[in-house]
């Protein structure tokens, strides 16, 4: 039998069922809404016009987007635990870029009726939803048109109160016809099911099943994937709380099943030890005066459509010039292997995805701090839309590459959306030799545990420490990871010393891709209040893959508090670099200065300073480094604002930034307001200088009526040339 005509079978619904199921729900829909006791429908009309000017290298870009949404519902109550919403959305859009006398077009127009019931009762919540989505485009670029339909249910059990029991499935099939590609049609299942148990002596344990099925018709894949996890995990304490321990064991076990008859059709899912962001401007290098990764443990857990934490939209912190650029993600493989692609999913259509550059790069350093650039013409990143309700960045490699470290890094060109949230990051290998069907499995088991004990009044010891296992089929690339730490600590008044000892390490039959002893001891002394100082000695060996080296640390910190308005701190450090592996010896000065004051309540000021200075160039954490960041805030009156930045850097390059902004609201009333802007900012590193004003209104014309408009003209002086663009945005907000 086919293929196709199995996974028909298998799911229960060919994909011609959507119009006879929309025209159903359709009908379902005007016949409650007519019986309806109360009928009253609830709308909005979202009408958005914007303008702007982008760059693209030295060629300047004029970037438009007009979105219209139309939406009605109506929800109906049926008894006291039953309820039942319908909707209808109707959206248009028209985006573009005009260049050198070139212009590109893209309009779209969407229409999608959706549904949800629910019932709550007692313990028991269920919910079912259901929606079908098409979307006719007209580009220059030939965009397909799209067409989804999609049916799910939910399920919630508390049975008792320390028991909860949830489940979710949902069933979707997406098509794209027209366009200059051949018509495509996937299937998507995805299934499920979470319990939470509260056990005695502050206990918990938890179980996760997930399963997402693929079915791409068009190219004859089949693609499964699912995770069992358990976690228990607890804190146990003794009478007095003298001891004190917390401890985590969680496994995980994935399996993943490519079925083809395409030869190189048969992806494999590679699954990270480890993700990580982290907000920097110089991605080539991860300087250990740099904040570390931050985890970001949802980037990879299989759910598509949750959010990250990760935010690109303009309304994120700004890191050089617009708001979530050079959000630098990372995927930690434990080893190096081989990948040829990737995929970044967001939670938002990107109308401008040409206003996104991204940067690719990979590194087998064990510490993940140096970094390799992969060459543009190696690889290439380009946004998609899946289905029309998926959407991210698709990420080719000319030819498979091997390293541990996979990153991407967004530099942005202009505004784009307010918020984009990333959901899901996947990186995947091609195996050649799936011809018919193939199966990885793999399994995840981690114990993090850590226990405290306070000998005296005076005197605590502890140890925490993380042992974990990675298994797979080929046993070959078994992973084996350790992590002790052994402290203790002992205070007198305001002296404290502290000491540490720790044990870094992993592994796995061919190679040692971490290996770090460290030692340390600090002493601080307080003075006063206002007054501390804090001594403190380091020694690490790292024999870390190829590596053999010692570097030992020795600092000075100390912290003036004399009031809630000032503090100023400053570090001296020296440090010690000897490389066995080629011989070496190299030695450090660090002078770090930070202050932060407010001489009276409207003005605040914070300066950062950071210099080393090394006899010899020995990697990360022993370069040349010079970094300072001024940032100035004034309120010389209500209503009115001031601030400066400035940021110089010198590394392998010196850049410097400098932005400046002013903002007043001569008049807020109750329906109107208004606010005018003005800005400056210069970039050495692009020879980028901007000069703006801009002027926003916002009229509330009734309760129910929102207009918002605004208007900026710049003079933009990018690599020689000069322009003077003028951007705006209107916003129409009408609910009913």
């Amino acid at each position: 039998m086919p293929k196709h005509d199995e996974q028909m079978i298998r799911i229960g619904t060919p994909s011609s069922y959507g119009p006879h199921w929309a025209g159903r729900l359709c009908i379902a829909t005007l016949a409650i809404l007519i019986s309806a006791p109360a009928f009253a429908i609830d709308g909005a009309v979202d009408v958005t016009d914007q303008r702007q000017t982008a760059r693209s290298g030295s060629v300047t870009v004029e970037a438009f987007t007009r979105r219209n949404v139309y939406t009605v519902g109506q929800r109906v109550g049926v008894g006291r635990h039953l309820f039942l919403d319908t909707n209808f959305r109707t959206l248009q859009e028209l985006s573009g870029t005009e260049s050198q006398g070139q212009r590109n077009e893209t309009k779209r127009t969407t229409l999608q009726p959706s549904f949800s019931a629910g019932f709550d009762y007692s313990v028991v919540r269920l919910g079912i939803d259901g929606n079908w989505m098409t979307r006719e485009t007209t580009s220059d670029n030939d965009v397909p048109d799209q067409d989804r339909y999609q049916l799910g249910a939910t399920m919630r059990l508390d049975p008792f109160e320390s028991t909860a029991i949830s489940s979710s499935w949902n069933h979707s099939v997406n098509e794209q016809t027209g366009g200059l590609t051949a018509d495509t049609e996937n299937r998507e299942d995805i299934l499920s099911i979470n319990l939470d148990q509260r056990l005695p002596k502050t206990f918990d344990f938890g179980y996760r099943f997930s399963s997402r099925s693929t079915d791409i018709v068009h190219r004859d894949i089949d693609q499964l994937l699912e995770t069992h996890s358990l976690q228990l995990s607890g804190s146990p304490s003794s009478p007095g709380g003298r001891l004190r321990t917390n401890w985590r064991a969680r496994s995980q076990f994935f399996h993943q099943r490519v079925e083809t008859t395409t030869s190189g059709e048969g992806r494999v899912l590679l699954v990270p030890i480890a993700t990580g962001l982290t907000l920097d401007d110089t991605p080539n290098e991860l300087d250990p005066l740099e904040d570390d990764p931050l985890p970001v443990p949802g980037l990879t857990d299989g759910d598509l459509d949750t959010t990250t934490p990760v935010d690109l939209g303009d309304l994120a912190p700004v890191v050089r010039e617009y708001g979530g650029d050079y959000r630098n993600l990372q995927f930690d493989l434990g080893e190096p292997s081989e990948f040829s692609s990737a995929f970044l999913y967001v939670d938002t259509r990107i109308l401008l995805p040409e206003l996104f550059e991204w940067q690719v790069y990979v590194t087998d350093d064990p510490d993940g701090r140096l970094w390799e650039e992969v060459p543009l013409g190696s690889v290439t990143v380009r946004y998609e839309e899946l289905g029309g309700v998926r959407q991210g960045w698709d990420v080719s490699f000319a030819s498979p590459v091997t390293a541990r470290f996979f990153k991407m890094v967004d530099v942005k060109l202009g505004v784009t959306e307010s918020h984009i949230y990333v959901t899901e990051l996947e990186v995947y290998r091609i195996d050649p030799d799936v011809t018919d069907s193939a199966s990885e499995d793999s399994d995840n088991h981690r114990v993090d545990a850590g226990v405290s004990y306070d000998l005296t009044s005076n005197l605590r010891v502890g140890v925490q420490s993380s042992v974990r296992r990675l298994g797979y089929d080929d046993s070959s690339r078994d992973l084996e990871e350790v992590n002790h730490t052994f402290q203790s600590q002992w205070t007198k008044g305001r002296f404290l010393a502290s000491g540490r000892y720790g044990i870094y390490r992993l592994w796995s039959d061919s190679r040692n891709d971490t290996d770090v002893d460290e030692y340390g001891l600090a002493l601080r002394q307080g003075f006063a209040t206002t007054l501390s100082t804090t001594l403190s000695w380091t020694h690490t060996r790292d024999q870390s893959d190829v590596y053999d080296r010692r570097t030992q640390n020795l600092s000075l910190l100390g912290i003036w508090t004399p009031s809630r308005r000032l503090r100023l701190s400053q570090t001296v450090a020296r440090g010690t670099r000897v490389d066995e592996s080629d011989d070496s010896e190299s030695q450090s000065i660090l002078a770090r200065t930070s202050f932060h004051g407010s001489p009276w309540t409207p003005v605040t000021i914070d300066l950062d300073r950071t210099d080393r200075w090394v006899d010899e160039a020995s990697g990360s954490g022993f370069e040349k480094f010079h970094d300072t960041t001024l940032t100035v805030s004034w309120l010389p009156v209500p209503l009115i604002s001031l601030s400066s930045y400035v940021s110089y850097q010198e590394r392998a390059t010196e850049d410097w930034i400098f932005r400046n902004t002013a903002t007043w609201s001569p008049y807020i009333g109750r329906r109107t307001e208004l606010h005018l802007s003005s800005s400056s900012f210069s970039d050495s590193r692009t020879d980028n200088t901007r000069y703006s004003g801009e002027a926003a209104i916002r009229w509330r014309v009734h309760m129910r009526v929102t207009v918002d408009g605004s208007i900026e003209t710049s003079h933009v002086e990018l690599a020689d040339e000069t322009t003077n663009p003028v951007s705006t945005r209107v916003h129409l907000l009408w609910t009913f």
